[in-house]
């Protein structure tokens, strides 16, 4: 048995003069509110700290390594009682049985997306990524995930072939007990939207990997059914999420950039359509985005970066929903210093989110400057 800790542990301290959303912070996707006067907040953030517990036993099946892998953070919501900000609560990230051969693994548990393969470089975002509502969509499922891997002639050269079946996704089903949120996201037996389609999510995704160069390719289709399970054809009607990715990769010492974009509809499982679901009755949105970032070497250890994303639902589609945000945009530097796995980050942030108001659109602005550290073991 081989057992193996991985993970990286630190904290931000940030100013921002806009409400965040989701989360404050290290959370931070799009502008919820602007205060016209005494704008700005000072708020501290440890909740993208991660660990990632593996345990290997010895080969079985055809030579295969079984692993058991399961990994956490703290973004899982404030403690209870006056002083909950500071005791925060874990989260489940992924939490899988792997089995790996020479070329090919099989996962069977909840692991990220498929199209969830490119994320920009950070300190202070790690756990939720900047271009979330701005260029990047995936999330994490339970489900079954294999990758075969086919080694080319050149050194550190690869093709990586991959394919999904996971659990259909809407919003998450009410739990009255818990949070007594208002969602239209179950039936009347309890059962979540997505699951009622009885159709499971579906990925693929080729990937190419080189020393300099590193491209993917993905596709998504999952069905939602908001007629729910034990009820006909009604005023509700189904959605099907389907969505396109890609991204690259360059590295040409000092320069390294990265950029990927999407194409889709009823994005919302895959945190896209600006985590907005839409009502019982609505029909499709359509949405594309996009992010690049482009990375300077000062020395090897010093590096600048720039960031610049964008994601944009079909505002007429929007509007008809009862969607509220229809554009959301993203740029950001930073300045990082990393040696030996120890980081330190300054992160300046604007973004520009645009929301319905009334028969036309109002534009949010939110800006934060984020100093953190984090030590990768």
């Amino acid at each position: 048995m081989r057992l193996e800790v991985h993970g990286f542990v630190g904290g931000s301290l940030y100013l921002q003069d806009a409400a965040i959303g989701p989360f404050n912070g290290g959370g931070a996707w799009f502008v919820t509110g602007a205060p016209t006067s005494d704008r700005w907040s000072l708020g501290g953030d440890v909740r993208q700290s991660r660990i990632n517990i593996s345990v290997a036993g010895p080969p079985v099946m055809a030579g295969a390594t079984p692993k058991a892998v399961v990994e956490l953070d703290l973004f899982g919501g404030n403690g209870a009682g006056a002083f909950g900000d500071a005791s925060v609560l874990p989260r489940l990230r992924v939490a899988y049985a792997e089995l790996g051969w020479a070329h090919s693994t099989v996962q069977v548990g909840q692991a990220a997306s498929l199209v969830l393969a490119m994320v920009p470089a950070t300190v202070g975002h790690a756990a939720y990524p900047l271009t979330y509502s701005a260029g990047t969509i995936g999330w994490r499922f339970p489900g079954v995930f294999a990758t075969h891997t086919i080694a080319l002639a050149a050194p550190k050269t690869a093709i990586e072939v991959a394919a999904m079946i996971a659990r259909p996704a809407w919003q998450n089903p009410n739990n009255a007990a818990f949070d007594a949120k208002p969602f239209v996201s179950q039936d009347s037996f309890g059962m979540g939207l997505g699951e009622a389609s009885g159709l499971p999510q579906l990925e693929a995704r080729i990937k190419f990997v080189s020393p300099r160069l590193e491209a993917f390719g993905a596709a998504h289709f999952h069905r939602v059914d908001r007629t729910g399970t034990g009820a006909g054809a009604g005023a509700q009607v189904d959605l099907d999420v389907v969505a396109a990715n890609a991204g690259i990769k360059l590295k040409l010492a000092p320069i390294t950039v990265a950029a990927s974009g999407y194409v889709g509809k009823n994005l919302a499982p895959l945190c896209g359509t600006l985590l907005q679901f839409q009502g019982a009755a609505s029909g499709d949105v359509h949405e594309w985005g996009a992010w690049t970032q482009a990375e300077y070497a000062i020395t090897p250890q010093l590096s600048a970066f720039a960031l610049a994303g964008i994601a944009r639902p079909r505002a007429s589609e929007a509007r008809a929903a009862g969607l509220t945000r229809i554009d959301n945009r993203v740029a950001s530097g930073m300045m990082r210093y990393l040696v030996g796995g120890y980081a330190v980050g300054l992160e300046v942030t604007r973004w520009h989110t645009r929301v319905i108001s009334g028969a036309g659109s109002t534009l949010l602005r939110g800006d934060q400057v984020m100093t953190s550290a984090t030590f990768t073991f």
